[in-house]
């Protein structure tokens, strides 16, 4: 099976066209269900490592140029992933499936990504909804105060001060927010964010369905962003964050519409050995 890799920002996702449909049937062939597949080829040391699967399919509506199949690492379906419609794109258009200014399907809704140059990559998120200011949710590491917003997926926004962001044990307190009673039965993604000096935010997340902090989060960005803008705290509608990789991401909010905009890296493309299963 031939895949490939890409990384948006520390987020890695393995990327397989799928237009005709034969991942399923050789995954069926192997006794596995997509989930298990997803599972075994995104765990670390032992296969091929990632933050998640992308299956590239056709398209449902003709206008749009292709639909798409998102797992998290734990085999979960996710409506949404900021960064992998990045990498999905830049993708799609070196494959020649898309142009550089595409439309594809998601279950949050259609995606549109413009192709800026060989790495960097704009896409428009669905409209963000469901927000909610000043919620405290008591956990057994004390009480936090957020913001909760829908990027496409849920996500919970806690403002710290930039040397509390460092010492945070995202781990502990991400899980106990993510399985909190408000948030259930889904759950959310959580994102601790501080503002520096020069007036960019630096974000570090806990996502839900990789279940544990990743170097980096488009959706948890626009997020921090859309929050950082509303609140106050950013003078501008255009909000530089800083993810734990250390790259940059510029979010743009216009009324209900956010711009998540960043570099990819193609990592690698190669046969996937059977072996691992």
């Amino acid at each position: 099976m031939l895949i490939s890799k890409y990384q948006g920002s520390g987020n890695d996702f393995i990327i397989i066209d799928n237009r005709d449909n034969f991942v399923y049937k050789e995954v069926e062939a192997l006794g596995l269900s997509i989930q298990e597949f997803v599972k075994k080829i995104c765990e670390q040391h032992v296969s091929v490592g990632a933050d998640g699967v992308i299956l590239i399919e056709k398209a449902k509506n003709p206008k749009n140029h292709f639909s798409w199949a998102f797992f998290n690492a734990d085999g979960s379906v996710a409506e949404m992933c900021g960064n992998g419609s990045r990498c999905a794109a830049r993708f799609s258009y070196e494959k020649g499936i898309a142009p550089k200014n595409m439309v594809f399907e998601t279950l949050a809704g259609e995606i549109e990504a413009h192709i800026i140059d060989q790495r960097r990559v704009k896409v428009q998120l669905t409209p963000y909804h469901s927000y909610q200011k000043d919620i405290e949710i008591k956990t057994e590491y004390g009480v936090f105060k957020g913001h909760f917003v829908n990027t496409g997926v849920p996500h919970f926004v806690v403002f710290v001060e930039e040397d509390e962001l460092d010492n945070l044990d995202i781990e502990k307190i991400g899980r106990a927010i993510r399985y909190h009673e408000y948030f259930a039965p889904k759950g959310t993604n959580v994102n601790f964010v501080a503002r520096t000096k020069n007036g960019t935010f630096r974000v570090r997340t806990y996502e839900r369905g990789v279940e544990g902090e990743t170097l980096a989060c488009g959706t948890g960005s626009a997020a921090c962003g859309i929050n950082a803008y509303l609140l106050g705290l950013s003078a501008s509608n255009i909000v530089d964050i800083i993810t734990k990789s250390g790259e940059l991401l510029k979010i743009t909010i216009e009324d209900d519409k956010v711009f998540l905009e960043g570099p990819t890296t193609k990592v690698f493309e190669g046969m996937l050995s059977y072996e691992i299963f």
